[in-house]
């Protein structure tokens, strides 16, 4: 009687014990899972496509861990924000460590989600900043009637700088709630949106280690816990797709305009080059006998994007403007010309196209200079000729610098 006792003990003990083992080989071992997020994060099929496998990660008990590679400059706010939160909303439950390959703007607003940030040494990393198409001009129609002045523009055109203050404010706190006491970046520094290599990141706080996906991985089972691991990458269902595959090379302020026609916001960062290209040419036309030149042939950084509001108010005003792209297409065109604009040169102009341009003013043009003191405008050329300031290569000829 008692060796049976003494036997349903052991037999206790045994399934007590290997409950025990199974319940601590299960906590110790498991899976990392990687999750890439590549690309402009733009349409609300972006955005569902990264939602549904960071859903994925959450639920599944297998995985304990997640591993971001984060390859990205961003997009539409809204959508942004939604992958931002469900990475928060991973973390609550399992360690998320992120490799910032390239995390510029929204995409590094996705890696302030993480417990940890890896990048490398030469990874694009910031661009913390909002840029936004305003609302557009309402034309008064009879024939399409609206309840509330901003019925069809939605925003105030003046109050909508405000909006974009909140939505800045958004993302550096974010930031600083993310990186904590690892921020070394004053919030000044933020503010100014700039980009920085994964070295300066580090020195910043931005990011918390040089390294690679591996260590990355490393990191995550580390936090987890775990003493035995594999790794797999999670895929979305054949169901949902990711939108477009849009990328740095193509997209452009149209482009964005296509995809939400004003008033948007985006935490994205696009190449100064599909902003503004130096070879753009466009021409706004109106009826009247006005005619606005504005030059583009000295590596000018500007664009009708930049100019909106001038260009608006020519319009409605009747004159017609054009871009002129080469000297020689802007020699010809002046003396039909009423006004030049020549804004923000990165290179010097030569004395006989000063000469030019003088003979222009006698004949009764007006010219109008603008010019911004940042150094990107400066050009290697205006440096090479001891200029400091292209546009100074014509305001001196007039008595100003």
């Amino acid at each position: 009687m008692v060796s049976r006792r003494v036997l349903a003990l052991l037999v206790v003990a045994l399934a007590v014990a290997s409950l025990t083992a199974l319940l601590a080989y299960r906590r110790l071992t498991g899976a990392v899972a990687v999750v890439e997020v590549k690309g402009y994060i733009l349409t609300s099929e972006d955005a569902d496509y990264y939602t549904e496998l960071l859903l994925r990660a959450y639920h599944d008990d297998w995985v304990k861990a997640v591993v971001l590679v984060v390859d990205s400059f961003g997009g539409s706010a809204d959508y942004v924000e939604q992958v931002y939160y469900n990475v928060k909303q991973v973390k609550q439950r399992k360690p998320v460590v992120a490799l910032a390959v390239n995390a510029l703007s929204g995409g590094y607003y996705v890696c302030a989600a993480a417990d940890y940030i890896y990048a490398h040494p030469t990874s694009l990393i910031g661009s913390i900043g909002v840029i936004a198409t305003a609302p557009p001009l309402l034309i008064p129609s009879e024939r399409v009637l609206e309840t509330g002045a901003y019925k069809h523009t939605g925003f105030s055109r003046l109050g909508f700088f405000s909006d974009l203050s909140q939505a800045l404010e958004s993302f550096v706190s974010a930031v600083e709630e993310g990186r904590g006491s690892r921020l070394k970046a004053a919030r000044e520094e933020l503010l100014k949106a700039r980009v920085y290599l994964g070295r300066e990141a580090l020195e910043l706080g931005l990011i918390d280690q040089l390294g690679s996906l591996q260590q990355a991985i490393d990191e995550a089972a580390r936090r987890a816990g775990l003493l035995s691991y594999t790794m797999v990458r999670l895929d979305a269902s054949e169901a949902s797709q990711l939108a477009a595959g849009y990328s740095w090379r193509n997209v452009t302020v149209e482009l964005l305009e296509r995809i939400h026609p004003p008033p948007a916001i985006y935490y994205i960062y696009i190449p100064a080059v599909q902003i503004a290209p130096p070879s753009a040419q466009a021409q706004v036309n109106a009826s009247g006998k006005g005619r606005v030149l504005i030059d583009l042939s000295h590596g000018n950084r500007v664009s009708w994007w930049s100019l909106d509001a001038l260009l608006a108010e020519l319009v409605r005003r009747n004159v017609s403007v054009g871009f002129v792209s080469s000297w020689e297409s802007l020699r010809s065109e002046l003396p039909n010309a009423t006004a030049l604009v020549v804004a923000a040169p990165a290179r010097p102009y030569s004395r006989e196209e000063v000469n030019e341009i003088e003979s222009f003013l006698r004949r009764g043009g007006v010219l109008l200079l603008l010019y911004d003191p940042s150094y990107e405008y400066l050009g290697w050329e205006g440096f090479s000729n001891l200029e400091m300031a292209p546009v100074n290569s014509i305001a001196s000829r007039f008595g100003v610098t």
